[in-house]
């Protein structure tokens, strides 16, 4: 009995923290995007070349729906609808969303955005057959990365193709470097297989300026993956 009691209230305890951590990191992320001036590093690069390849070439599918899985201020929504798309963007900042609300409302048909935290609640199923993630993935707790997952793969088409870009550097860690690949790319395949199938990886950079500013130069990866039926 008495070890019973013990594990429920490390239960209990347990759930607390995750719920606290959440709230902070919700509480973190509006505080940026409320700013005026909030300007990251990775922020304003338009449309990754990557994902313009992949639509030009016929690997992502000519039509969606696309979800946009913290979309920021909405390029990549944005982007996807003024090419006949239906796509849908959420972030877990109410202050981003309204922004990108206002920004892409001019848009023949505009995308949707909601204000939400993918860690507790799935976006509205419309059975996405392209999901984009351009930098959340690597933002969300390690203990949270797989709810995550199972909230995105419930409203997500069976052959969904993704396209994952996380950072990949650590301390001035330069570009392409072998050892930070086999790391990120060893949380990748825990996380995300064997729901998907990895097809595809490169070495990017995830930057405005896509690493042409040495001292903003942020290396990344892309994941190229189908999700397995």
């Amino acid at each position: 009995m008495i070890n019973r009691v013990v594990h429920l209230t490390r239960g209990l305890l347990s759930c607390v923290a995750r719920r606290n951590a959440r709230a902070r990191n919700r509480q973190v992320w509006e505080k940026c995007w409320s700013r005026d001036d909030f300007s990251p590093a990775w922020g304003g690069r338009a449309i990754s070349p990557e994902v313009e390849e992949a639509v030009n070439e016929g690997w992502l599918p000519p039509e969606g729906p696309v979800l946009d899985i913290g979309c920021g201020l909405g390029d990549i929504c944005a982007w996807f609808a003024q090419r006949g798309y239906r796509t849908l963007g959420f972030d877990i900042a109410p202050s981003a969303v309204a922004c990108a609300r206002k920004r892409w409302a001019h848009l023949e048909t505009p995308p949707e955005f909601h204000a939400l935290d993918a860690c507790v609640m799935s976006p509205p199923d419309w059975q996405y057959k392209i999901l984009i993630d351009r930098g959340c993935f690597h933002q969300i707790p390690e203990n949270e990365r797989r709810n995550v997952l199972a909230n995105i793969l419930r409203v997500s088409a069976l052959d969904a193709r993704m396209m994952l870009y996380i950072r990949a550097f650590r301390n001035g860690i330069p570009f392409a470097d072998l050892e930070e690949r086999h790391i990120k790319e060893g949380v990748v395949r825990d996380t995300f297989c064997p729901s998907f199938e990895i097809q595809r990886i490169e070495n990017v950079y995830i930057d405005r300026h896509w690493g042409q500013v040495p001292e903003e130069a942020l290396p990344g990866m892309v994941f190229w993956m189908i999700r397995k039926p």
